[in-house]
């Protein structure tokens, strides 16, 4: 099951909450403030972080910033038109996807697919990363083996 955390003011949350549910989010909470979100966020793992700025006492995309370095959930950025192209600039290279107010059904469908993509792309290397980890644990063990055992044959000689 899809999860997500919605990230915006209490008006807004409903409208998106059911976007997500119908694109097959089977779990969505809300949060309007990012300390909430916090919370939710270090004792749950979500597919999806969806923050519609501004937030309610802060712009919310420090916050986005935050997550993409703590989190391997895709975060979609929704902004007023306004600012999209500034704001999409300072986040692409966070790895934060940025969408321009009003949303589209049709283009939040497609940034869903994208963060999709993302995620999956994300998980394996995540996957390949703890395999290499798991490699190197028992090479050192091995070296360190052969070290300890080395050293006890030049001590009995």
């Amino acid at each position: 099951m899809k999860k997500a955390i919605v990230v915006s003011k209490l008006n807004n949350t409903q409208a998106l909450t059911a976007l997500l549910k119908e694109e097959g989010f089977g779990s969505v909470v809300s949060a309007e403030t990012s300390e909430i979100a916090k919370d939710f966020i270090e004792n749950d793992e979500f597919d999806l972080i969806l923050i519609n700025t501004p937030l309610e006492n802060e712009t919310g995309l420090e916050f986005a910033i935050s997550c993409s370095k703590t989190t391997i959930a895709s975060i979609l950025v929704i902004v007023p038109v306004k600012s999209s192209n500034d704001v999409a600039q300072m986040m692409t290279s966070q790895g934060i996807m940025v969408i321009s107010k009003p949303i589209s059904k049709h283009l939040f469908h497609h940034y869903l697919l994208f963060s999709e993509c993302f995620k999956e792309r994300m998980n394996r290397v995540v996957k390949e990363n703890t395999k290499l980890k798991t490699q190197v644990t028992k090479i050192i063990k091995r070296v360190t083996n052969f070290v300890k055992n080395f050293i006890k044959k030049k001590k009995k000689k």
